[in-house]
Order: C-alpha cells, then sequence, then structure tokens
C-alpha cells in the first residue's frame, strides 16, 4: 500500500465519522421537536456506536437507539398504536 492509498482511507474513515456525528445530531433535533420536553438522557440515547465507528480497516459507522430507549420511542418514530392502551400517538413527517 502506498502513501496514497492510506491518505485516502484516512480521509474517508474521518468524512463517515463527521457524517455519523451530523446524523446524531440532526436525529437529536428531530426528537427535541417531537416531544414535550424530554429528557436529556432520551435525548442523548441516539448515539453513535462506539465499536463501529470507522477505521481504515473497515469504512462504516452506526448510529444507533440505546435499547432501553428503543421500547417507548418506537411509537414515537412509527407513529403505530401502543398495544395495551390502544392509543395512536401522532408523528410528524421528517
Amino acid at each position: 500500500m502506498n502513501v496514497t492509498e492510506k491518505t485516502l482511507l484516512k480521509i474517508a474513515s474521518e468524512a463517515i465519522n463527521q457524517t455519523a456525528a451530523k446524523v446524531v445530531n440532526a436525529q437529536r433535533q428531530e426528537l427535541v421537536k417531537k416531544l414535550d420536553r424530554p429528557k436529556l438522557q432520551t435525548v442523548k440515547s441516539i448515539t453513535m456506536s462506539q465499536f463501529s465507528k470507522p477505521s481504515r480497516a473497515r469504512l462504516k459507522a452506526t448510529v444507533r437507539v440505546k435499547d432501553w430507549a428503543a421500547k417507548y420511542l418506537y411509537y414515537i418514530y412509527t407513529g403505530d398504536t401502543v398495544s395495551y392502551t390502544h392509543l395512536t400517538l401522532p408523528t410528524t413527517p421528517y
């Protein structure tokens, strides 16, 4: 591998990392808009997985919602009916 390939892979991994960080921030802002007075813990539940950050060897990143928050944020994102209350939660399209 020559220097230019290493440089290209480093630039690509940094670009993917910055893009994933922007996606996390955008999703957090949308969550703040959708929820009435969300707790900071709920907003911070949208994260970029520490173990899937891009490196030169693997160029990918994963943005995820933590498991404990995914249980109740599912209905807010999809607008489905909560099965145990038969309540339909309003959603706004992105």
